[in-house]
């Protein structure tokens, strides 16, 4: 190790404020030859699921509204992008500067509303101008192509709702909520009536059109079930707090008695 990398390595251990091009040089000390083993050996592909870990921890954080594990968190997300700007820039890939003009380059030109003579009066006119020239630069021309370049590695509730947004313009929807809500009622019959061996694929048409109405009303599907699945965890937590303080186990309880314990669990999320 060099003076000059003793140096700084000493300087920024006699910190008390970092900004970024601090958070930068720290994971190129750790990259670095007499840095960290791990960080080291890390290429793009090894650390890809953190970005998508990252990325659910700050939305959850947000969603809380916790604002000191919101810092944390983007601090956390910030890291994952300094790492592959690093592995990108140590393999040849690219440099930083490509990915910032890459980003200013996309902010720009998807804002001609903005930057240019286009006009947009409200949010949705603005989006309207962000998607148009999105097509534009992937060159995207068809339904087909629109809807394919949805990845897949999207959570499937997710993905399956942009794709459904996306078809909605090529004109792939139904003319009224009716029409989605008679859908959920038709596969659910199919799910109910299937086969062992078609009860998978039934059970994803189910969920696919139970997706398709909840877009119609404009309600986010990711975020309704995580919602629910909250509540659902909440209510099993009272219900074992109702059930330590009286004693008893849930295996102890007719159904009755677990319906009744259930009810006032519900009644504790009012």
């Amino acid at each position: 190790m060099t003076a000059e990398e003793k140096a700084r390595r000493a300087e920024l251990l006699g910190k008390d404020n970092f900004d970024y091009n601090d958070c930068y040089e720290v994971l190129r000390i750790l990259r670095g030859e007499d840095g960290c083993p791990w960080d080291r050996a890390q290429t793009h592909k090894s650390i890809v699921k953190n970005v998508i870990e990252e990325a659910y921890e700050l939305a959850n954080a947000l969603e809380q509204e916790n604002v000191p594990n919101t810092v944390e968190e983007l601090g956390d997300l910030l890291m994952q992008v300094l790492f592959h700007l690093e592995i990108g820039e140590d393999s040849g890939e690219y440099q930083p500067k490509d990915v910032y003009t890459a980003l200013c380059r996309k902010l720009i030109d998807r804002h001609p509303h903005v930057f240019g003579d286009v006009k947009a009066e409200n949010a949705d006119e603005s989006l309207d101008v962000w998607n148009a020239q999105k097509l534009k630069e992937h060159k995207i021309k068809s339904v087909t192509e629109n809807v394919l370049d949805v990845p897949r590695n999207m959570s499937a509730l997710m993905r399956s709702q942009k794709i459904q947004s996306r078809a909605s313009k090529g004109g792939y929807d139904f003319s009224d909520i009716a029409q989605a809500a008679d859908k959920v009622r038709e596969e659910l019959a199919e799910f109910l009536n299937a086969a062992d061996t078609e009860r998978q694929m039934e059970g994803g048409d189910l969920l696919f059109s139970v997706v398709n109405l909840l877009r119609l009303y404009g309600v986010d599907s990711e975020t309704a079930l995580l919602c629910s699945t909250d509540k659902f965890t909440a209510r099993v937590a009272e219900c074992e707090r109702i059930l330590s303080d009286e004693g008893k186990r849930l295996t102890e309880l007719s159904q009755e008695q677990f319906d009744e314990t259930w009810a006032r669990a519900k009644r504790h999320d009012k």
